[in-house]
C-alpha cells in the first residue's frame, strides 16, 4: 500500500472459497497501521470473505479491535533454533514471523 508514492505497508493474504481467508503477512508501522488494516478488510470484504485468522503484532491490537467483531488469540508460536542468540531474537516482539516464513496452515 502506498500514500504519495511512498510504501506505508504491505499484506498477502490466501482466499480458496468459502468465508475464510488466511492472512499470511501484514506489515506496517504503528503510524500507518490502521489504513493497511482497513485496506485489508476491504478488500477480503469483496470477496465475500467473513474471518481473516493471522497472526498478530502489539501495535495492531488497536486497529483490529476497532474493525472486527471477535478478536482472539491463540497461543504463542512453537520455534527452535540452534544458536542461543537466534531463539533469544526470536522469542521477542521485535522479530516479525508470518505464515511466509513456512509456518503450515490448513486451507
Amino acid at each position: 500500500m502506498h500514500r504519495q508514492g511512498r510504501p506505508i505497508g504491505w499484506y498477502a493474504y490466501l482466499h480458496l472459497s468459502g468465508p475464510v481467508a488466511h492472512v499470511l503477512h501484514l506489515a506496517a508501522n504503528e503510524r500507518e497501521a490502521d489504513a493497511v488494516l482497513g485496506e485489508l478488510a476491504a478488500q477480503a470484504r469483496d470477496t465475500g470473505t467473513a474471518v481473516l485468522p493471522g497472526r498478530s503484532e502489539p501495535h495492531l491490537v488497536g486497529p483490529l479491535s476497532r474493525r472486527f467483531a471477535v478478536l482472539g488469540f491463540a497461543r504463542h508460536p512453537v520455534m527452535h533454533a540452534s544458536e542461543p542468540k537466534t531463539a533469544a531474537v526470536l522469542a521477542t516482539g521485535s522479530s516479525l514471523l508470518t505464515w511466509l516464513d513456512g509456518e503450515p496452515f490448513a486451507a
